[in-house]
């Protein structure tokens, strides 16, 4: 297969790609990563991307017509086919890991009293575990 160039923006890093790899999976391979949580169906359009340039094959997907008309394309659904330029809008990185690092109730976390659901309730399980001691037969 022939090799395209892809051109990632603002970052404007470029790499050589396989024709007929996934927008989705080049950036993936440098470090880019795009929202998606429907494993590459198309179904979630949270990849959507622009392509500023280069011929592209679109399989389609769940893309919004609003997105459509402004040349948007889903990342996981969009194969290059030369060398292309893409713009990766903010709304569609998954830049920002959010990790609970302390538990303060200033900070819109619950406290921990009100963490506790069986709080007030009698623990009372309705399996219980029984040890017999059976003769031999």
């Amino acid at each position: 297969m022939a090799k395209c160039l892809v051109t990632f923006l603002p970052e404007n890093i470029s790499v050589e790609a396989e024709q007929g790899t996934s927008i989705k999976q080049i950036a993936n391979s440098i470090g880019i990563a795009l929202k998606s949580t429907c494993g590459e169906e198309g179904t979630c359009g949270r990849c959507a991307v622009k392509v500023k340039g280069g011929k592209v094959i679109n399989l389609g997907g769940n893309l919004s017509s609003r997105l459509r008309k402004t040349g948007h394309v889903l990342a996981c659904r969009t194969l290059v086919e030369e060398d292309v330029v893409v713009e990766i809008p903010k709304e569609s990185r998954l830049d920002e890991h959010q990790v609970l690092v302390e538990e303060t109730p200033e900070k819109g976390v619950l406290a921990e009293k009100e963490l506790d659901l069986l709080s007030g309730y009698e623990f009372d399980p309705i399996c219980r575990t029984v040890y017999l001691e059976l003769s031999p037969p």
